[in-house]
């Protein structure tokens, strides 16, 4: 399944094919929301938790095209670098610089296509090389707990348009409401250990799951208001934001160790 996750192409505002895959994987209900997250509910008496990641990907966007060069702008924080590979909608072109890349087929392409950083997927001794691998970790992780029964009333919501200002996330809290969020997002922390970011409010109303994690992973906490999102996770009693470290964050090249994949199932079948 990892494989296939950091095959696709998911660009922010572009991530459907992701979406339609991840839903063949879910084992209970689900159905997207009006800005187009896919959340699957696994329905309970109990407080509502939620827990989110964001599926779209750094992308880049065609401005023109001459002959077999394309120019692109690029939406995201990191460098596109001489050599790496670019898909647009599954053909592959090779970067010259931060701006420009050659074909490495004739395709018919216009202003409004999109594409990410491709990088060939691998797993080597429990390391997974891919685009934005460490948050398909997370993504994995969550499909297969949506197979988790549980007294609690569950959503798992994997979002889109992450890269807007938390446009998903913050649409997301406002339909359900949680009394628990949980957040996965890639941290750039050279560690093989779980790095959780509390806000100030969630350390204070929810010092034991945050005790527990510190113990079992020795993990560095770091209380800041700033980290909330947009004011989203406002309206939640309880958020932890979880870190999921990555070895490397250059933008075509990310590495994750894939044993984080148990570590973060076990952190949800801990809450559930």
């Amino acid at each position: 399944m990892l494989d296939m996750l950091c095959m696709i192409d998911a660009p922010c505002s572009m991530e459907q094919s992701m979406l339609k895959f991840i839903q063949t994987k879910l084992e209970c209900d689900s159905e997207y929301d009006g800005i187009g997250n896919l959340i699957a509910h696994k329905k309970g008496d109990g407080k509502k938790l939620m827990f989110f990641v964001s599926v779209d990907e750094d992308a880049i966007v065609v401005m023109n095209r001459d002959k077999r060069k394309v120019h692109f702008s690029h939406k995201g924080e990191r460098k596109i670098n001489k050599g790496d590979l670019l898909s647009f909608g599954g053909y592959l072109a090779v970067a010259e610089d931060e701006k420009s890349c050659t074909l490495l087929k004739e395709y018919e392409i216009n202003t409004a296509d999109t594409g990410c950083i491709y990088a060939p997927v691998y797993e080597d001794e429990g390391v997974i090389l891919a685009k934005e691998a460490a948050s398909k970790l997370a993504v994995s992780a969550m499909c297969e707990a949506t197979s988790e029964n549980s007294n609690y009333d569950v959503y798992f919501v994997f979002g889109v348009k992450g890269k807007m200002r938390n446009t998903g996330l913050s649409a997301a809290v406002s339909k359900i409401k949680p009394d628990k969020l949980f957040i996965f997002e890639e941290t750039a922390k050279e560690s093989e250990k779980l790095c959780v970011k509390l806000m100030t409010k969630a350390f204070n109303s929810n010092r034991e799951l945050s005790q527990n994690l510190i113990d079992k992973y020795s993990l560095e906490v770091i209380i800041n208001s700033e980290e909330t999102s947009s004011g989203a996770v406002a309206v939640c009693e309880e958020t932890a934001v979880i870190g999921i470290p990555v070895e490397n964050t250059e933008f075509a090249r990310q590495k994750a160790n894939t044993k984080l994949r148990e570590d973060i199932l076990n952190l949800i079948k801990g809450e559930l």
